[in-house]
């Protein structure tokens, strides 16, 4: 019988935890994703899993404001260079490998109940997310930034269910040049 070898509890375990938690929402959605098996691929006991997630919706949610978090900081989280960061999102190449869903729209379809606290999360991202849009289109330079950056959201949206959809990232390059017309000429 073969013992199966645990990282010590502990250091690091939470972040196992979500990054286990984040490849099994993606492959296999959030309410199919059960604890155990987030326990099991962490690797951390079950008993280590709820030490730092008391149940499902505090994972869901923790991994929902990581997501939040890594795109307002690691992708949109200068005002410089505002142009090259709103097209920066549409950047896709098929050598990226397959194209996720949009982890706030998977929430929302998947807690369609508005009051959900996952559907509520999703909520507050899209429009936190058109807000920065606007402030970068305005940053940018470009005249009606609100309006800019509410059709740049749209297209955002639009091209990245498109792309998940296909796994191609066409649809995501056909939106990004839209985008440069929008922005206009550097």
């Amino acid at each position: 019988m073969t013992e199966t070898v645990r990282p010590a509890a502990g250091r690091g375990a939470r972040e196992r935890i979500l990054t286990a938690a984040t490849r099994l929402f993606r492959a296999q959605g959030i309410v199919a994703t059960q604890m155990e098996a987030v326990a099991a691929a962490a690797p951390v006991s079950k008993r280590t899993l709820y030490k730092h997630f008391r149940d499902k919706s505090e994972l869901i949610d923790a991994y929902l404001q990581q997501r939040d978090r890594r795109m307002f900081t690691e992708q949109l989280g200068s005002d410089e260079d505002a142009r090259g960061q709103i097209l920066a999102l549409f950047a896709r190449t098929s050598s990226d490998g397959p194209i996720g869903a949009c982890p706030f729209v998977a929430a929302s379809t998947e807690f369609p109940e508005p009051g959900s606290a996952p559907h509520r999360a999703a909520v507050r991202h899209k429009r936190a997310f058109q807000e920065r849009l606007q402030q970068l289109v305005a940053g940018a330079g470009v005249e009606n930034p609100d309006q800019v950056g509410a059709l740049i959201s749209l297209l955002y949206d639009g091209a990245i269910s498109r792309s998940q959809t296909l796994n191609d990232p066409r649809p995501l390059e056909e939106a990004r040049d839209h985008v440069a017309a929008l922005l206009g000429p550097e």
